[in-house]
């Protein structure tokens, strides 16, 4: 009965579309069942849909979201973000993120105790690093202790917040059945798991170095954050210092209000105008670079030639949602 449903529904929408006489309910149905995720599915019958109804393309939208989450009973329902498959497959931290936990499914890896600490002994950091896509073509150099990689430290943190991995026994091993669960989900639904638990779920702080409290006031009101970008455009270009100055001009009273800003007398009088005059290169590392270019917001294409950056399509979407919707927290969604 549910399939004569969905049925009919999508064939009253074909003709309201006047469809070319190739593309009937049961084409767009098996267009819709085949999809890896909801997104990838609209756009496939919306490329036949030549009507420019704003109305008729929302609701062409609803059902098809309605019947591929149908289909797929057991995923969690993710909200409309706009993104499919092939908009997140290059994403530089969820390509990561999956090369490392493959290479832990194959082998875990080793830790030792270091100040109070359990990280990966120096074999394992190298193998590690090895497998990340975005290390191909770098120079690795051995290292004993794991913080010398920030971005495989940061990797760690997130997936282990995430519960996809946990130390057992001197032993940086995979939580499996949540792995298992998570290589059913679509690549849009992994996709958002990464970025929510590494905006919200990991530290920002413990990755920022000397500007770890600056840094945390920021993570600590991130809706002041998605706030400034209620502007953002995909393919618009931004100049660093422009971005970094609405940054500073917003959060500068929260940073005054805790006395980050108070520089006072004594022997560290230095290290705390050293940290202020610092703040604006820190700021385009820690978040332009560590957390919206590796997970795709942003763009560089010649990173050490230009003083622009350009917003990606994810990056409007994402940061719009952010802005707009209530979305689900990633620890619940797994």
């Amino acid at each position: 009965m549910k399939n004569l449903k969905n049925e009919a529904q999508v064939d009253q929408l074909c003709t309201l579309s006047d469809l070319p006489p190739t593309v009937d309910a049961k084409h767009v149905i098996s267009l819709i069942q085949a999809a890896p995720d909801p997104e990838t599915a609209t756009r496939s019958v919306l490329e036949h849909v030549s009507s420019h109804s704003e109305a008729l393309r929302r609701k062409w939208r609803q059902t098809i979201w309605h019947m591929w989450s149908r289909k797929h009973p057991r995923l969690p329902r993710l909200p409309d973000l706009a993104l499919a498959t092939e908009d997140v497959a290059t994403v530089p931290f969820f390509q990561d993120a999956m090369a490392y936990l493959q290479e832990l499914a194959h082998e875990p890896g080793q830790l030792h105790k270091d100040k109070g600490e359990y990280l990966l002994v120096s074999e394992d950091i190298a193998r590690l690093q090895t497998v990340l896509p975005s290390s191909r073509g770098k120079e690795l150099w051995l290292v004993e202790n794991e913080w010398s990689y920030i971005h495989l430290r940061r990797l760690r943190a997130t997936l282990q917040a995430l519960r996809l991995v946990r130390p057992v026994k001197n032993k940086l091993t995979l939580v499996r059945s949540r792995y298992d669960q998570f290589l059913k989900l679509p690549p849009t639904q992994q996709f958002y798991l990464l970025w929510h638990t590494d905006v919200y779920h990991t530290s920002w702080a413990a990755f920022s170095a000397m500007w770890g409290d600056y840094i945390q006031l920021i993570q600590d009101n991130v809706t002041l954050l998605w706030d400034i970008h209620d502007t953002v455009h995909a393919q618009e270009e931004e100049h660093f210092q422009h971005w970094c100055e609405n940054i500073i001009e917003v959060f500068t009273s929260l940073w005054h209000e805790t006395g980050l800003l108070e520089v006072g007398s004594g022997r560290w009088a230095w290290m705390k105008l050293l940290r202020q005059y610092s703040i604006a290169p820190a700021l385009q590392r820690i978040i332009l670079h560590d957390v919206f270019e590796q997970h795709g917001l942003i763009e560089q294409h010649d990173s050490l030639l230009t003083e622009k950056f350009a917003w990606t399509h994810r990056g409007a979407v994402l940061l719009k949602a952010e802005r707009t919707q209530k979305l689900p927290c990633s620890l619940k969604m797994l």
